[in-house]
Formats: structure tokens, sequence, C-alpha cells
């Protein structure tokens, strides 16, 4: 409503937006929040999951429930855990393929009964392809012997330094327990990975690792370690994956591409089964060139195996298709860029003080609530747009702060709106009338208090001969009286719209066309005073009666421009106007003296009336103070008989064109009229005998108020 107002409401809405933004700070340092948004994180990765073709070159060798089937029944007699030279046929099978390297997302630890079996396996591993065997790392569990620990040292020592695989302690868990391959394996093996992996709090696998340490050696996880044995995975690829990870806090989140069998996936009782059949001469049940230049796992999908994890896509998903995913992301860098808290914190305060700044100083509820609701799907649509390009930006926390900023914004505005409307009802509760009140509460924008330029209707009365009329009253009655003249007066002018300026003894000042514009101000507010005046008319036998005295009343009125608004102090509210136009209509109240009239008004105000009051010229005249000549016009009540009019203008015509003898015997024969009185008292004073074309002006120029 005003400059300081609108301060006001700014300032509270930045407080609202930074407490928001602390809060949301706060919440985001200590991570109050970070299972709900990883699950709105899954809500959009189910979205765009399948919006990128899986890398072709991975494939998966899957010891599916089929699998089990055909190898338990009776034509093959193979229970799990399956003997180890059972695996010998698909590195055959894929070494003739063609492919760059295999991992076994299969724990082969310590020998079983089958020693020759493991042997033999462990052959085949060394004379192939390049094989990567499955470690894991844990913090509980029977130990290693103390040989097989330091065969392991030494193996990992040597394959880092050979291939450039170390990971510095600041990008990998240590553990205290590490299961490894039988020794014959773990020898035959290019690479060891690690296939430990670490849900988030909820349980579910989002993100991974690069690998972990036990004791003073490193080990990369096993789809790293696979990219590395095919040569997929330079010195220099591994930092940049490090700095990835230290920039994502530790942990790199993992972009799925879909669910189950997203990667080609195969039966392994199809490959094995294949093989046999090339051996035979026969076409394999799985072409060979599926298998060329890939890098291909080799794990268990079978419910009864319990290798499957929670993922934001499928709460079955199994750990082989989860490493083949992590494979991709590595191979296509993938990896999903989480944004920094930083970064969150910056856009999250940005829009919860838009939200609280827009909130507090929107016009309407509907255009904010509107606006919120627009801001909150365009930010949805930001998060997703980015989430496409692979980029995880908070969306929980910045909603949640947005919503509490909205309402604290609207207890704000509702505060604000509260104090307003307080401040309006009290400070124009005995200005204006009830409805207009309530318009400007409604809509508190129409109204301006720092003081504005706005054409009114100006109101001035006074009691005739007050100072008479107190005389003849006791205090007490005299208050009764004005009381209840005052209110008479200004219930009417209220009820027409008018705002009460102030009382100034028994004088009334008002006007019309503020705070709210007043259509047709100037005809509600004659009609104001012609009703005022029929209202004393209709009370007079009631004063006479009860004060023995009655308030006859003068009333000037004038339509001009004039600077209106609050003229008070920080402590006191006083809407008033300013201006030559309020003096002209102080003036033209005084001007009924000289003429005999009730009600005055000017020139202006006249026009205004377009004819729709019927009025009389009373003619022109220069008021104290004022230079220029002011025409001006009696508005005509139910006392007066106008009849009487026409003869009046025929009359003042004659005078203004110096037909005196003409103008005087119209005069006289309406001589009970005041005005015509007074016309005729003019004639003889200035003794109109003088010779035509003297100099002479008809204006009346006054000398008192």
């Amino acid at each position: 409503m005003s400059a300081t107002s609108n301060r006001r409401k700014v300032a509270a809405a930045i407080g609202i937006g930074l407490l928001t933004a602390v809060l949301a700070a706060f919440c985001a340092y200590f991570r109050v929040f970070d299972e709900l948004e990883s699950r709105t994180w899954d809500w959009r990765l189910r979205r765009i999951a399948n919006e990128v073709p899986p890398d072709p070159r991975i494939k998966i060798i899957a010891i599916d429930q089929s699998s089990l089937e055909f190898a338990a029944s009776d034509e093959v007699g193979i229970r799990w855990l399956w003997p180890r030279d059972i695996y010998e046929p698909i590195l055959l099978f894929l070494q003739q393929a063609g492919a760059k390297a295999v991992a076994f997302d299969i724990l082969f630890t310590e020998s079983n009964q089958h020693v020759e079996t493991d042997l033999n396996f462990a052959k085949v591993v060394s004379e192939t392809l390049p094989v990567v065997s499955a470690v894991e790392l844990s913090n509980s569990g029977i130990p290693e012997s103390a040989s097989t620990l330091e065969a392991f040292a030494r193996k990992q020592q040597r394959d880092n330094s050979k291939f450039h695989l170390a990971l510095p302690e600041s990008t990998s868990s240590s553990f205290d327990k590490v299961t490894l391959p039988f020794p014959e394996l773990m020898t035959a093996s290019k690479l060891l990975g690690s296939v430990t992996g670490r849900p988030d709090s909820d349980g579910v696998f989002r993100h991974t690792s690069l690998g972990g340490r036990y004791g003073d050696v490193s080990i990369l996880n096993l789809p790293l370690a696979l990219a590395a044995a095919a040569g997929e995975l330079s010195p220099e690829e591994l930092l940049v994956l490090q700095s990835e990870l230290e920039a994502n806090g530790g942990k790199l989140p993992v972009r799925f591409l879909g669910g189950e069998q997203t990667f080609p996936t195969f039966s392994f009782m199809a490959v094995f089964t294949s093989f046999n059949r090339v051996q035979e001469g026969m076409l394999p049940n799985v072409p060979l060139e599926e298998f060329r230049d890939a890098l291909v796992f080799v794990g268990m999908t079978a419910p009864g195996l319990k290798d499957l994890r929670p993922t934001p896509l499928e709460s079955d998903f199994p750990g082989v298709e989860f490493n083949a995913t992590v494979l991709d992301n590595v191979l296509n860098n993938r990896f999903i860029v989480r944004a920094p808290p930083w970064l969150n914190s910056l856009i999250t305060s940005m829009l919860v003080l838009f939200v609280a700044i827009a909130v507090v100083l929107v016009k309407t509820l509907r255009v904010g609530l509107v606006g919120f609701f627009l801001l909150i799907s365009g930010y949805v649509l930001s998060v997703f747009y980015a989430a496409h390009h692979g980029y995880w930006i908070e969306l929980f926390v910045p909603m949640i702060a947005m919503t509490l900023a909205l309402l604290g914004g609207l207890a704000a505005q509702y505060y604000f709106e509260g104090r307003q409307k307080s401040f309006i009802r009290g400070a124009f509760g005995h200005f204006v009338s009830p409805h207009v009140i309530d318009q400007i509460v409604a809509d508190p924008d129409r109204l301006s208090l720092g003081g504005e330029r706005r054409e009114l209707t100006i109101f001035f009365s006074d009691i005739a001969g007050f100072t008479s009329v107190s005389e003849h009253l006791a205090p007490e009655e005299l208050v009764t009286l004005l009381n209840e003249y005052l209110t008479a007066l200004t219930n009417i002018i209220l009820e027409s719209g008018g705002t009460l300026d102030k009382y100034e003894g028994d004088a009334i000042i008002a006007f019309w066309n503020a705070p709210l514009e007043v259509e047709g101000h100037a005809l509600k507010g004659v009609s104001a005073a012609i009703s005022c005046q029929e209202k004393l008319i209709e009370l007079k036998q009631y004063f006479q009666e009860k004060f023995k005295v009655f308030p006859a009343t003068r009333i000037g009125l004038n339509s001009g421009t004039v600077t209106v608004g609050n003229f008070g102090s920080a402590s006191r509210f006083d809407y008033t106007m300013i201006g030559d136009a309020t003096n002209l209509a102080a003036r033209l109240e005084g001007v009924n003296k000289v003429f005999g009239t009730s009600i005055l008004i000017s020139g202006a105000t006249y026009k205004q009336l377009e004819g729709q009051i019927e009025c009389r010229r009373v003619g022109d005249v220069r008021v104290v103070g004022k230079s220029e000549v002011i025409t001006i016009y009696e508005p005509l009540t139910t006392q007066h008989d106008r009849s009487l009019i026409e003869i009046f203008h025929s009359a003042l015509e004659h005078f203004e064109q110096q037909r005196f003898e003409q103008a005087k015997e119209l005069f006289s024969g309406i001589a009970h009229d005041a005005v015509a009185k007074k016309y005729l008292a003019r004639i003889e004073e200035e003794r109109i005998q003088l010779v035509i074309g003297a100099a002479w002006e008809p204006t009346w120029n006054l000398t008192s108020k």
C-alpha cells in the first residue's frame, strides 16, 4: 500500500527465506532427508532408465533357474555347488568367440573335494583369455591363512604396479578381512576384483565404489577390474574416476539403464551346450559372434542363489546385472554427477527467497498459489532434465523448503493483511461508510496514503449564526444539538460515498473521490448537499421543540485537483486534502451569507453535473484572496419556486448587459427571492443612473469571508 509497507513486507519475506534456507542447509548437512531424497531420485531414474541403450560389448552369462534345473536333471546329474570344471567349456567357448575378458561374479573360495577339477579349472583360466576372479572384503568372518594372505598381497602389489591400478586411501574403504579364490585360481587369474557392495541407509543399492583396501594393498571392484583386464581402463581414466568419486562424497551414483536383462543375457547351460555342439561339429545354440570383443560377466540370477539386490528399478535385481551396469558407466563415462552441497544450498536459497517474496507481495492468494505450483512444476521438470543429462540435483529438500517458504509467506501475508485491515478500519472508520471500508479492505491497493494529486468534489458546511445559537443553549444542550446535527448530515455524506475530513466546531468538511475513486463525484456531492438541507427542513420542528433554535446551514462545494493523503504524524492518522480548490469551497460556503442562499457551487462543479441537477446561475464573484472571477450556481431544492428561475435568469442577463431598468423591473417582480433582493440592493447602491458605457463590471467583488 505504501513504500514503507512494501519494504517491511520484503524484509519479512527475506527473513522467512533466509530462515528457511538455513533450515534446509542444516537438514542437508546432517542428511536428515537423505533417504527421502534418494526415493525421489529412484523415481527419476525409473523414468529415464530406458533412454540410453546399454554398451553392446557387455554380455552376461547367467546361472539362472533353467541352468540349475538342467544341471540337476537325470541327463547331467550335477547339483549346486557345481564342480569347477563345469566352467571350463564356458571359458573355451568365449576364447573361440574372441571375447576380450571375462569376470566371474562367483566366489571360488577354498578348494572343494574335487581337487583335480579345481586344478584343471585354474589351468584353463591361465591358458585362455584374461579372467578376473572375485574376492570379498568384509569386517568379520574366518581369516585366510597367513601364506594365502601373503600371496594375495604380493599379487595385488605386482598387478597394481604393472597396470597402474592402485587406489589411494582417500578413495577406498579399508576392511579387516578378505575372502579369496583358492590359491591356484588366484595365481592363474589376470586380476582380482572385489564384489563387496554397500547399500545406502535404506538398503537400496544406488552407488558404487572403485574398490577397497585390505592392509596396505588396494583392490578394484569387479567391473573396474574387468575393464582393466580387457585393456579398457587406462591409468588416466582411473584418475578421473577417483576425482569423480571424491567430488561425489566417496561413492559414485550409478546410472541404471533398465531392469533385469537390459544387457544381452545368455543362459549358462545354453553356452555350455553350445561349446559341446561346436566340438561335435554342429552349430551352437548361441552364435560365437555374440561374444566377439565382448566383456563378459558370469554370475548368478536364479532366486535361490540369493545374489539379488534391491535397486531403484527393481527390488530383486541380479548382482551380476548391477556389476554390468557399473561397467557400462565406467566404459561410457555415464556415472551420475551429484550436485555438490553448496550448489544445492544455493539453488534452495534462491528458490525459497523467490517464493517468500512473491507470496508476501502477491496481490491475491490465487495468483500466489498458481505461481507457486508453476514454480514447483518448473523445478521438477528442470531436475528431470538434469537427470536425463546425468546430473542429480536435489529435489526433496528444495520442495519442502519451498513449501515452508510458501506457508511462511502466507502467514506473513495474513499478518500484514490483518494489520492493514485493522489500520484501514481504525483509520477510516469515522471518515467513510462501512461499505467503502469493505471495498478498501477487499482491495487495499486502491488506497494511496502517501499523498497524490486527485480531483475531488469538496464540501464545506457551517451553521448560520452559530454564536447566537450557542448563546441560547446550556453547554450540555449545545453538545447534544451538535451531536444530533452532525450525525444527521454526516450519515448523508457517508451514505453517498463521501469521506468525512473533519469537524471544526459546527463546520463539516468532506469530499468525494478519495480514498476510492467515485464515479460522478460532483453529482454525488451536490446531491448530498441537497439531501442535507432537506433533512434539516425535516428536522426543523424537532430542533425548535427540543432546543428552541434551528441550525440553518450554509454549504459550499467546489471541484478541483488537490493533494490528498495522510498528513498526520507517525502516531496520528489524518487523511485530508490541501490545495486552492479546498480554499474556494470554504469561500463559497461564506458567499451564501452575501446572497442569502443555502447551497452554492462553483462553475467547475456545475459543469460536471451535466444538467442532471437543475441550478440557477447566481452570478460572477471574486472571492477574498483570489483575483480570478468565479461563476457560482445555486442547486435548486424542493423549497425553490422553479417558475421564478426563468424570470431571474432574464433579469440577470439585463443586469450584466447594463440594462438596469429592465433588470430592476424583473427583479422587483420576484423580490421575495433572497438573491433577487440582493441584486435590487446593488442596483440602488450603485446608482445605476450613471451614464451607460462607463467603466463597470457585473462581478461581485467580495471583501469578507
